[in-house]
């Protein structure tokens, strides 16, 4: 008894003279815990020039950070992740915006010149096409004028988007829709990945593929494993596929 009374005092000195540790942010580990350089929620951008959609990005939420290789991050190149991200690519036939160009500044005494646009637009639509160029053409999307200024860091090489959607525009409206799991843009490149269950769609054709790769200067989308074709013709399979960005095929090879 006399020695519980004892040890009592001691065991209540000890339990009032602990004072537990008091850790700050700044003691945690970075290179565990990387915070993100920026975060922002409900991402919206556009951007245009002389009046003219070149490109709209909107997502849930969006971070820059550190890029990552296996389970390393380096310090020298970074990538924005956007969540549930949707890119609107605006982009145009060269010949129709040159004729149209030239009537809105026409007057009498250029009849010869309009003349020769409507010559030189109907030459253009009548030679044959280069295998690797289209009648249609999108818009620099990967300049700096046409990125958000958030996204022009010389460190950034990337933007990764899970899940991710993509609709082209002509001038007037939707010619194709994108979606997939994941979307890597590779700003150096200059070159769009998609993967996982990407669906393409344009008119009454679909695409259906594990891989795509998006050329815009070219306008030209190329699936790289199995893929399923559909249009009115009927159904085709096949490895590999080269097509212009309204799945019009120039080659399937299987």
């Amino acid at each position: 008894m006399s020695i519980c009374l004892l040890i009592a005092p001691i065991v209540l000195w000890l339990k009032q003279s602990y004072t537990p540790p008091n850790y700050s942010p700044g003691q945690l580990s970075k290179s565990k815990y990387p915070a993100p350089r920026q975060s922002m929620q409900g991402f919206h951008f556009t951007s245009a020039k002389d009046g003219v959609n070149i490109l709209s990005v909107a997502a849930d939420s969006f971070r820059i950070e550190k890029k990552k290789i296996g389970v390393f991050r380096l310090g020298l190149l970074e990538e924005a992740r956007l969540h549930n991200a949707h890119f609107k690519i605006y982009g145009y036939s060269p010949a129709e915006s040159l004729s149209r160009n030239t009537q809105a500044t026409k007057s009498p005494s250029l009849s010869s010149e309009n003349n020769a646009v409507k010559t030189l637009s109907r030459q253009t639509t009548s030679k044959k096409a280069h295998p690797g160029k289209t009648d249609f053409t999108l818009r620099d999307v990967f300049s700096r004028q046409a990125m958000p200024a958030v996204f022009t860091s010389k460190k950034l090489a990337f933007i990764v988007a899970e899940p991710v959607s993509l609709e082209v525009y002509d001038e007037n409206a939707v010619i194709t829709r994108f979606i997939a799991d994941r979307g890597s843009f590779n700003l150096r490149q200059r070159e769009i990945r998609l993967s996982g269950n990407v669906r393409v769609t344009s008119g009454d054709k679909t695409l259906e593929t594990a891989e795509l790769a998006i050329h815009p200067k070219y306008a030209m989308l190329k699936a790289m494993g199995d893929f399923v074709f559909r249009s009115p013709d009927g159904q085709y399979t096949g490895k590999r596929l080269i097509t212009d960005i309204q799945l019009k095929p120039k080659n399937m090879m299987n």
